[in-house]
C-alpha cells in the first residue's frame, strides 16, 4: 500500500529556460525570478552566427510568476508576468534601446 499523501506534499517543479539573444555585447546582465536573482553574468555577447548569448534554466513552482529582467550596463529593466504550468522557454533580446522578450512552451531552434 502506498502513502499518497506524500505525494500531495511534494511540490512539482516547473522548469523554465531563459536564453539571451540578440543584441547583447559586452553587457551585464542579471535576472531575477520571484524576487531571487538566477542568473548573473557580466560580458554577455551574441553570438552573431547563433543568435544566442547565454542560456540558463531555472526552477520554479507552478503558478503565476515574475521575471525581473535588468541589463545593468545599459540601465535598462523589464518585467516579463508568465504562468510556469509546464516548461516554458522565454527568448531576450536587446532592440531598438529596450528589452524584448518572447514566451514559448517550445524550445527556440538556433543554426
Amino acid at each position: 500500500m502506498t502513502d499518497d499523501r506524500a505525494e500531495t506534499l511534494e511540490p512539482r517543479w516547473v522548469e523554465l529556460t531563459v536564453d539571451l539573444q540578440e543584441g547583447f555585447e559586452n553587457d551585464t546582465v542579471v535576472v531575477r525570478l520571484n524576487g531571487e536573482e538566477v542568473y548573473h553574468e557580466s560580458q554577455v555577447t551574441t553570438l552573431r552566427l547563433l543568435g544566442l548569448a547565454d542560456t540558463f534554466i531555472a526552477d520554479s513552482e507552478p503558478g503565476p510568476a515574475r521575471l525581473d529582467v535588468e541589463v545593468e550596463s545599459r540601465g535598462l529593466t523589464h518585467q516579463i508576468p508568465l504562468e510556469l504550468t509546464d516548461r516554458t522557454y522565454v527568448g531576450i533580446s536587446l532592440i531598438e534601446g529596450r528589452i524584448e522578450a518572447i514566451v514559448s512552451h517550445e524550445a527556440f531552434g538556433y543554426m
